[in-house]
């Protein structure tokens, strides 16, 4: 095989010309080489792929969140009542010795005087456990409530609260020191 390399024509065209073997006879070949670009898939346009592709990966779950309606839980949130009855260990722990923690009206309010004089009282409005400071304020603190009641003994204030889907919670908070009740 014989091969030859130049120009040809008025192009000026790089090309090898030659004669290649075949089980027929000698065929006559022309290679070219284009000056133009050859297009290929490229490290910049891949790597501008992934971006796109991570990009939306990242913003799809977002966006199925918003288009897709949750259903309303009847429950009470684990962490809502776990913030609940810490906020009730304070307050607890915190009353004055000598005036004590008072209950009224069992099913729905219970009151903490503080040993900064303050009345803390935690009732129920709809169905919602309310804390109020000195009966100014309306802080919710624990929702979704049918009902709730409370057993109160020197050391320590058992709640019971069932929710609206019917789950009943129970909780305990403590207290080092006795306290005088008052009911």
């Amino acid at each position: 095989m014989a091969l030859c390399t130049g120009y040809i024509g008025g192009e000026k065209k790089f090309v090898q010309f030659g004669k290649i073997p075949n089980k027929e006879g000698w065929n006559n070949v022309v290679m070219s080489k284009s000056k133009e670009v050859e297009a290929g898939f490229t490290l910049l346009e891949m790597m501008l792929c992934l971006l796109f592709l991570s990009i939306f990966f990242l913003l799809v779950p977002r966006l199925h969140s918003l288009f897709i309606e949750k259903p309303y839980s009847k429950q009470i949130n684990s962490w809502e009542w776990n913030v609940f009855l810490e906020q009730v260990q304070l307050e607890f722990r915190e009353s004055k010795t000598g005036k004590g923690v008072e209950l009224e009206n069992k099913e729905a309010l219970i009151l903490f005087q503080m040993s900064s004089g303050a009345n803390v009282t935690y009732e129920m409005l709809g169905n919602n456990i309310v804390r109020k400071v000195n009966t100014l304020g309306m802080e919710i603190i624990l929702q979704k409530v049918n009902s709730v009641s409370y057993d109160l003994t020197p050391h320590m204030l058992i709640i019971h609260v069932q929710d609206i889907s019917g789950k009943m919670y129970h909780g305990v908070a403590t207290r080092y020191t006795p306290i005088e009740l008052k009911t």
